[in-house]
């Protein structure tokens, strides 16, 4: 981890142990039967914090090869364009096997000659891989208007999690199979 991260890690601890010292402790309660839990409760909210500020701080691509790429074996995975990145995916293919298709993203200071040779076959190439993502994205769009699954701002642990998305889910198919 950069230095600039572990400051900033540091920071949020001290800031979160100050403000537990003061309030939080009077608020706060693990839902555990443990009497000696491995992390305070301040260091636990410190933990969360962090994670939340890293992925919500950095794009998605680099939260992506952080949290899940090195756990990807034998795929053929199609992204948006903002996960375009050749060199990384060529190095995993050939360590994990794994492909990466993502709509082409034009190079800098590529020549009027050759970006115009290539547009047929980037758009078609580009066309292929939407046609792939574009039912994935719009059931997921239509969960999300029907469920609002991606509302879930009082979720306070990994259970909590795991009831809220499948119980959104479940609403869902219930109200798919309702208007059939």
């Amino acid at each position: 981890m950069p230095n600039y991260k572990k400051v900033k890690l540091i920071a949020i601890h001290m800031y979160i142990s100050e403000l537990y010292e003061k309030e939080l402790q009077y608020t706060c309660q693990r839902f555990r039967n443990n009497s000696q839990p491995e992390f305070t409760d301040a260091e636990l909210m410190t933990a969360y914090l962090f994670i939340i500020v890293k992925v919500a701080s950095e794009n998605d691509l680099t939260a992506f090869k952080e949290l899940f790429v090195d756990q990807i074996y034998n795929r053929l995975i199609f992204c948006d364009q903002i996960f375009s990145d050749k060199p990384y995916f060529d190095l995993k293919a050939d360590m994990q096997n794994i492909e990466m298709l993502t709509p082409v993203k034009l190079p800098k200071g590529e020549a009027d000659c050759i970006r115009q040779r290539e547009k047929a076959f980037r758009d078609l190439f580009g066309t292929a891989v939407s046609t792939v993502r574009q039912p994935v994205e719009s059931f997921f769009n239509w969960v999300n208007e029907k469920t609002k699954i991606q509302e879930a701002q009082k979720v306070r642990s990994t259970n909590g999690l795991a009831v809220h998305v499948f119980g959104k889910m479940a609403a869902a198919f219930i109200y798919l199979i309702g208007n059939f």
